[in-house]
Order: C-alpha cells, then structure tokens, then sequence
C-alpha cells in the first residue's frame, strides 16, 4: 500500500488529503466482490466537511475525516471502505438515493435520527464488518440486502 499526503488550504481552512492506493494481484472479474482487488482511497481530514455528530463521511472516491489523526484509523477507514463498495455497486448516484430514501423511511418508523440512521442497511453492514478487515475481500455482491 502507498500513501502520501498533502497540506491544501481553502477559504483559510487547512485540510489534509491522504491517497491510499492498493493493488491485488489476481482477475477482478474472477474475485466475488468485482471491487475490492483494486482500492483507491482519497481520505481528506477536515472538520468543516463532516457533518456535526461525525467523525467521516464517504462520498465516492473521498472519505472526508474530521480529524487527520483519523485518516489512519483502521476501523473507521473500514468501515469507510465498506461504503465505498457499496457505493461502486450502486454505481454512486443510486446508492445515495437509496440510502436518503431508506433513511426517511426508517426515520417514520422509529422517530429517532440516530436509530433511523443506525438501521440503514448500507450502515448495518458496515458496522457489523468493520472490524474485519478481509471483509471487502470475501465480501458477496450486494451483500447490504442481507441487512435491509
């Protein structure tokens, strides 16, 4: 794996940007997640681009951290990477329409922001993967419906 970082400023905020890039070898159309042989992770550390109540967001290919000592953060940078396997499944725009659909829908039958959140199936599966960090190797396709 290689990474390398870089200092950026805009609108007089510092933000960090880490790149992460990874090859496996082997065919990718041979792997059962057709995503996770090939990772590129452009993780950018600013608090002014996550949400408050944060700690990071993945909007594909970035994963934004509040912190820079977070862009490191094995847990989190997987459960990160999870969402970015969802997200190239989804090909990206249907993900984030699926994922702004199922959150309302969860928010009528719970009426909690953080349960709605919490039972999200793309954030289910995150969070019951994240510590297992071979999990978007042998990850299945589609895996997230097991979770709805």
């Amino acid at each position: 794996m290689k990474a390398f970082g870089e200092n950026l400023i805009a609108f007089r905020r510092k933000i960090i940007i880490f790149a992460f890039y990874q090859f496996i070898s082997g065919n990718l159309s041979a792997h059962k997640s057709k995503f996770s042989n090939f990772t590129v992770m452009i993780v950018i550390a600013s608090k002014y681009l996550v949400p408050k109540g944060y700690i990071g967001i993945t909007l594909y290919p970035f994963i934004i951290v509040r912190e820079s000592k977070l862009a490191a953060h094995p847990v989190l940078l997987n459960h990160e990477r999870i969402h970015l396997c969802q997200q190239l499944e989804l090909l990206v725009l249907p993900f984030y329409v699926w994922y702004v659909a199922e959150y309302f829908i969860r928010l009528l039958h719970y009426k909690n922001k953080k349960q709605a959140y919490l039972n999200i199936s793309f954030e289910r599966e995150a969070y019951a993967n994240e510590g297992n960090p071979a999990y978007t190797k042998t990850r299945k396709f589609w895996n997230f419906i097991k979770y709805i």
